[in-house]
C-alpha cells in the first residue's frame, strides 16, 4: 500500500501526523519553473506557497539553502511514498487546486488606514480592508507582502468572479490588491467548491503542435507559434519580433487584454496560427505621411496619419509631461493615440506619440474662476472649484492622499476623475484637488 501527498500551490494545510522518511520516494509533477536570479531555497518556496521541506520533496536532489536558477523544479506534483515504518494516518489528504499562472501584477505598497465598520452578520471584521467589501463576509484571508491573487484563490478555492465580487477595489483583474489589507473570502450562504487539478504538463492539440507552459487562459487551439514572455519583453517588442498587429495577438491571447496591459511574464503566448500569414509592417523605412512628415519608428498602433509633430517615450516619461510639454489635452493625444487608452494607462516606452496635427494650434488650459491659483501639472478632469491641492510624489499612494487630507476615495475620485474609481490612475509628478469650495 502507498500514501499519496499532493502537494500543490497556495494549499498548504498543517498536516496532523508524521511520516518517517521512506528510503524510496516516486515524484509525479504536474508543473516544473525555474527560480528568479538571487532566489534561495526558501524564497523560491515561499513565491509558489510551499516549505523548503515540501520543495525538497518534491525535488529530491535540489541542494539547499542555495538554488541553481538555471535548473527547473517541480512546486506542483505528488509524491509517493513506500509504506512507511510508523503507523500512517487512516486517510490521505489530497487537495485540488487549478494550477496558477505566474502574474507580474504585484500587490501594491499602499498603507490602507483600519476600518471599524463592523459586517453587521455577527462575525468581526479585521482591519484594514479595502473599500467596497460586502457586507456579509464572514471568512477573510490576510494579505501579505508575498500574497497573490492566485495564492488566495487556491487556497480558499474560491473563483475570481467571486473574490472581485467580493473583494471590488482589487479590480477586475486583481490588480489592485493592498498589501496589510483583509480580503474577503468566503460570503454567508457561500459554499467554496474546489475546482478540479488542472495538470499543466505540455499539451499537443489537434494540430499536432506541442504546445509550451505555462499560458495563460483562453489561448486558441490552433496555435502553432509561440513566444515566450521575460523579465523585459513588451507588447510592442511581441509585435515587432513576430510582425504580427495588436488584433491578432489579442485575438490569439485574450487573457492578455484589448490594450494587452495584462500580459504575465513568465509564460508562453500565441504569436501565430495555422493558415495565418504574417504580414510586416514598413520597419525599414519610416513611413512618410501625405502632409510631407516622415513618422519617426517604432509607433503604437492607430496614430493618426496626419501627425506633424512627435514626442519620444522614454523610461522616465509620463503621459502628464507629454502633456504639459507640448500644451495639449488628454482627450487629444488620445484622439491621436488611441492605443495608449482613455486615461493613457498603455503609453509604450522606447516608441514615439503623435503631439501635434496638421492644423492644429496648441491652447493653454484655462486658470481656474474661484480665485485660487491651481499649480501644474494636473490630471485631467479636475474640479473647477478646488482650493486644496496634494503634489503627488512618487512615494505617494492613494490612501496616504486620503488619510493625510481625511477624505475619502469617493470625494477624491469625484474631485480627480482621471483616477479612476479605484485609484489606479494616479499619477506622480502631479497635483489632485483635496478639497473644495
Amino acid at each position: 500500500m502507498h500514501l499519496s501527498r499532493l502537494l500543490t500551490v497556495g494549499l498548504l494545510p498543517q498536516l496532523s501526523y508524521t511520516l518517517s522518511i521512506p528510503s524510496r520516494r516516486a515524484v509525479d509533477c504536474g508543473f516544473s519553473t525555474s527560480a528568479n536570479s538571487g532566489d534561495t531555497c526558501e524564497s523560491f518556496a515561499s513565491s509558489w506557497g510551499l516549505t523548503v521541506d515540501e520543495l525538497k520533496s518534491l525535488n529530491p536532489g535540489v541542494s539547499c539553502p542555495k538554488i541553481d536558477t538555471d535548473g527547473f523544479y517541480c512546486v506542483v506534483g505528488t509524491v509517493t511514498d513506500d509504506e512507511p515504518t510508523v503507523a500512517s494516518p487512516s486517510s490521505t489528504t489530497r487537495l485540488s487546486t487549478q494550477v496558477p499562472s505566474p502574474t507580474v501584477k504585484s500587490t501594491s505598497t499602499v498603507k490602507p488606514s483600519p476600518t471599524k465598520e463592523p459586517s453587521g452578520n455577527g462575525i468581526e471584521t479585521p482591519g484594514a480592508i479595502q473599500d467596497g467589501m460586502v457586507s456579509n463576509c464572514n471568512k477573510f484571508h490576510e494579505v501579505k507582502s508575498t500574497t497573490t491573487c492566485q495564492g488566495i484563490l487556491n487556497y480558499n478555492k474560491i473563483s475570481l468572479e467571486d473574490f472581485v465580487k467580493w473583494n471590488p477595489a482589487v479590480g477586475k483583474d486583481c490588480s489592485n490588491l493592498w498589501q496589510g489589507t483583509s480580503a474577503c473570502v468566503g460570503i454567508i450562504g457561500g459554499s467554496p467548491s474546489p475546482t478540479t487539478t488542472a495538470k499543466p504538463s505540455p499539451t499537443t492539440p489537434g494540430n499536432a503542435i506541442k504546445t509550451p507552459t505555462p499560458i495563460q487562459d483562453g489561448m486558441v487551439p490552433n496555435c502553432n507559434k509561440f513566444h515566450f514572455i521575460g523579465d523585459t519583453t513588451t507588447c510592442q517588442g511581441i509585435l515587432n519580433y513576430d510582425k504580427i498587429s495588436l488584433a491578432d495577438f489579442v485575438k490569439w491571447n485574450p487573457a492578455v487584454g484589448k490594450d494587452c496591459s495584462n500580459l504575465w511574464k513568465g509564460t508562453n503566448a500565441c504569436v501565430g496560427v495555422i493558415g495565418s500569414t504574417p504580414t510586416p509592417t514598413t520597419t525599414t523605412k519610416p513611413p512618410t505621411n501625405s502632409n510631407g512628415i516622415t513618422t519617426p519608428l517604432p509607433i503604437q498602433d492607430g496614430m493618426v496619419s496626419n501627425c506633424n509633430k512627435f514626442h519620444p517615450v522614454k523610461s522616465t516619461t509620463t503621459c502628464q509631461g507629454i502633456l504639459d510639454y507640448n500644451k495639449i489635452t488628454l482627450a487629444d493625444f488620445v484622439k491621436w493615440n488611441p492605443a495608449v487608452g482613455k486615461d493613457c494607462s498603455n503609453l509604450w516606452q522606447n516608441t514615439n506619440a503623435c503631439v501635434g496635427v496638421v492644423g492644429f494650434t496648441p491652447t493653454p488650459t484655462s486658470t481656474a474662476g474661484n480665485g485660487i491659483k491651481t499649480p501644474s501639472p494636473i490630471q485631467s478632469g479636475m474640479v473647477k472649484n478646488c482650493i486644496k491641492f496634494h503634489h503627488i510624489k512618487p512615494t505617494t499612494t492613494c490612501q496616504g492622499v486620503l488619510d493625510y487630507n481625511k477624505i475619502t476615495l469617493a470625494q477624491f475620485f469625484k474631485w480627480n476623475p482621471a483616477v479612476g474609481k479605484d485609484c489606479s490612475g494616479l499619477w506622480k509628478d502631479t497635483h489632485a484637488c483635496v478639497g473644495v469650495a
